[in-house]
């Protein structure tokens, strides 16, 4: 048998001679596909020593059982990260990590060899997947710390212990678990319990974060602090506007630091992609590659779901924003929508879908955002998809669907002229909508 070349905890991503390891978790038991990833070439699996008679192998392949596949996985990924040895660059905040980490990551790999998840990999699992597929050459590993529950992002940093530290923003998102704004906050805060900590690096504009940071946390663990803003920081971004190409829109802006001011503009035009920007830039400055990395911001272009700018079969634009929401992220890009469509001179309108996960204060965020929405006038239409919205008093203007198959039912004009944003939870399925009208 041979060493496995990859690894992976989905029997349908298998590919030949990868180690398949079988998670139990709370939707499905992966012990259950353990035939399906053999078949698929798997060369060998990890399982639960106490399901080991619902699992076989064929000839060639092998089986190893131990008491925790979750826990041996993330072990294995400890001694792989301790033997490369790279600099983490750990990343968390309520919105905008994903992005920081893919713009991180082509910061860093203009630097030296850098590593990254290939999606949103924020859990101990991802983490764990991440970090196994490393290479040994990786000199910079950005990780994700993502969190739902207390005490989540004090276990992966006990784990994936980070150098370098990003705080992206404290906003309302896993209110189940965490319960509150401040909630919120305390979770973020466990990345500071890093024991390999050194630097961490905050959204100032962020009232909760600057008002924690302005009060000594952090002061006792000898962390160096920067943070980054519009309206205060260390970091200044001076100056952000959207400018509209016939290729779609553009951000430009200015960042000034330590008596330096440098002008950047990159496709990634959503204004709160500022903070991504500055945050990468900051960090390529401290290891010596600001330079090409000004060169690199100009040619990055939002990711599928996020903010790519699409045309539709009926000739206007689509703004995708369908990968996830909370209220910060559709408050954003709302504006966003607004601003853009004032200087492309477009007729806006939006299709908005839930946003879950809000808990008890679901109803209360739902309704300010359509109080936010009937204030823009200039909003051609509206329509709510599902039933996060149903007890909202909407606009006589608004129409109002339970689902996808709803959405594709309407007479929307998307055609020339329009500018539609698309935003909403993943469970709506949204980025079904953008797959049919875009061209």
């Amino acid at each position: 048998m041979s060493l496995p070349r990859g690894i992976s905890i989905d029997s349908r991503d298998v590919k030949s001679g990868d180690l398949f390891v079988a998670i139990e978790g709370n939707r499905t038991d992966g012990h259950k596909y353990v035939s399906q990833a053999f078949k698929s070439g798997a060369s060998c699996a990890l399982v639960k020593r106490s399901k080991l008679d619902i699992v076989k192998a064929p000839m060639g392949c092998s089986i190893v059982a131990v008491d925790d596949t979750e826990k041996t996985l993330a072990l294995a990924a400890r001694e792989w990260l301790d033997r490369v040895s790279p600099r983490v660059i750990g990343i968390t905040g309520s919105v905008g990590k994903t992005t920081t980490r893919e713009v991180m990551l082509a910061a860093m790999k203009g630097i030296g060899p850098a590593h990254s998840a290939p999606k949103s990999y924020n859990t101990m699992i991802g983490a764990s997947l991440t970090v196994l597929s490393m290479p040994r050459d990786c000199r910079f590993l950005v990780l994700e710390y993502g969190t739902s529950s207390f005490g989540e992002i004090s276990s992966l940093v006990n784990v994936f212990p980070p150098n370098d530290m990003i705080i992206t923003e404290v906003r309302p998102a896993h209110l189940e678990g965490l319960g509150s704004l401040e909630g919120v906050l305390r979770a973020k805060l466990e990345i500071l319990e890093s024991p390999r900590g050194e630097f961490l690096s905050y959204n100032a504009d962020n009232d909760l974060l600057w008002n924690a940071f302005s009060s000594g946390i952090g002061d006792g663990n000898g962390l160096e602090v920067v943070s980054v803003g519009t309206s205060r920081g260390d970091v200044r971004i001076e100056h952000r506007e959207i400018l509209w190409s016939c290729d779609g829109p553009r951000l430009f802006m200015v960042v000034s630091y330590g008596g330096e001011r440098v002008e950047i503009s990159s496709g990634l035009w959503l204004l709160h992609n500022a903070y991504s920007l500055a945050f990468a830039w900051l960090m390529a400055k401290r290891n010596r590659g600001e330079d090409s990395f000004v060169n690199l911001a100009s040619s990055l272009t939002p990711f599928s779901g996020r903010g790519d700018v699409i045309r539709t079969s009926g000739g206007g634009w689509m703004i995708n924003e369908s990968y996830n929401a909370n209220p910060a992220s559709m408050s954003a890009a709302i504006d966003n929508l607004m601003d853009l469509a004032q200087k492309a001179n477009l007729r806006p309108q939006a299709i908005l879908g839930g946003m879950l996960e809000l808990g008890a204060e679901s109803d209360h965020w739902h309704a300010l955002m359509v109080d936010k929405l009937r204030g823009l006038k200039e909003l051609d239409k509206v329509v709510f998809v599902g039933r996060e919205w149903s007890k909202c008093a909407l606009p006589d203007s608004a129409i109002w669907v339970n689902s996808l198959e709803d959405v594709l039912e309407l007479p929307l004009d998307m055609g020339d002229g329009t500018l539609t944003l698309i935003k909403g939870s993943r469970g709506y399925g949204l980025d079904g909508f953008v797959k049919v009208k875009s061209r």
